[in-house]
């Protein structure tokens, strides 16, 4: 494939890449950042709606591409969504009181859909200033695949896939190198 078009946003981080593959066809990648929310939605996973667009702007968490899509299709104007993933964020401080946050993303949900969606059918509802209102959106396309719980310091503690078994990790003192990688235990089963 060979890479036609690159966008940016005014922050300078990857909006979209455009491509034309081995057939003649157009590959989009889109990419949405904290800053291309409204900073007032939730970001949490569901039941856990504390966390705000406007806590991960205030800790500088903006780098991270909230939502990717990629998108297929044999002209601009014909497009259709293939797959996706979005990604919730918790808070893992220890002491939460103090109003520290180590917000952390904690869940990832990827596209699963039978058929192609077309840009028409995909509804992304956006505020008087272009901003999105919504992190999941309500076609339900999305599905929880991956959950992941961070200690204070930031460091990945486990990961585990919908369905499947978890993989946790230790840590060295300081924090700043994994120790051990344990497959097939959670960490509250791991004794150290």
């Amino acid at each position: 494939s060979s890479i036609l078009y690159f966008e940016y946003t005014e922050n300078k981080q990857l909006k979209l890449s455009r491509a034309v593959d081995s057939e003649g066809k157009i590959i989009e990648q889109r990419y949405k950042y904290p800053l291309d929310y409204d900073p007032l939605i939730a970001v949490g996973p569901p039941g856990e709606s504390n966390i705000l667009i406007q806590d991960l702007i205030d800790n500088n968490r903006l780098s991270v591409p909230l939502e990717t899509q990629i998108w297929k299709g044999p002209y601009l104007n014909d497009l259709y969504l293939l797959g996706g993933e979005i990604s919730t964020w918790s808070n893992f401080s220890s002491n939460p009181a103090l109003e520290e946050m180590i917000l952390m993303p904690s869940n990832k949900y990827r596209l699963e859909t039978l058929m192609p969606i077309s840009e028409i059918n995909f509804i992304e509802n956006k505020n008087g200033q272009g901003s999105y209102l919504n992190l999941i959106p309500g076609s339900g396309v999305y599905q929880k695949r991956v959950n992941m719980i961070f200690n204070d310091q930031g460091n990945l503690l486990e990961e585990r896939l919908t369905g499947g078994n978890p993989s946790a990790f230790i840590w060295s003192n300081n924090g700043n190198q994994v120790l051990a990688s344990v497959i097939n235990a959670s960490f509250e089963n791991i004794a150290y």
